[in-house]
């Protein structure tokens, strides 16, 4: 398995705290086949820690964990929730640390 593409938008809700980080992904199998991923990372204030894509890119980026292990990883952090639609959220940034099978440099 390998992380196709990888990107990440991070938007900001009607309140200052309602940011969210949210990950979406191609993984292919080895036969080629592809699965969208799509992971939402919370804002450290919440409950959840959040940043687990980031720890993940950084564990692959030192070579602690293989593009298999990082894809299966992924999966195993897919949340097809959606960002709430009745709010107006806010696109305040995005970038793409993963094109085309290649992890960029930070």
């Amino acid at each position: 398995m390998k992380v196709q593409e990888l990107t990440n938008y991070t938007y900001q809700g009607p309140n200052e705290w309602d940011t969210v980080d949210f990950w979406v992904g191609t993984i292919a199998d080895d036969q080629g086949k592809t699965t969208q991923v799509r992971v939402m990372d919370q804002d450290p204030r919440d409950n959840n820690p959040g940043n687990v894509v980031r720890s993940l890119l950084d564990q692959l980026r030192s070579g602690e964990l293989t593009e298999d292990d990082f894809a299966r990883q992924l999966l195993r952090y897919d949340d097809p929730a959606k960002i709430d639609e009745e709010h107006t959220w806010t696109l305040t940034s995005e970038f793409t640390p993963i094109k085309d099978g290649v992890l960029k440099a930070e």
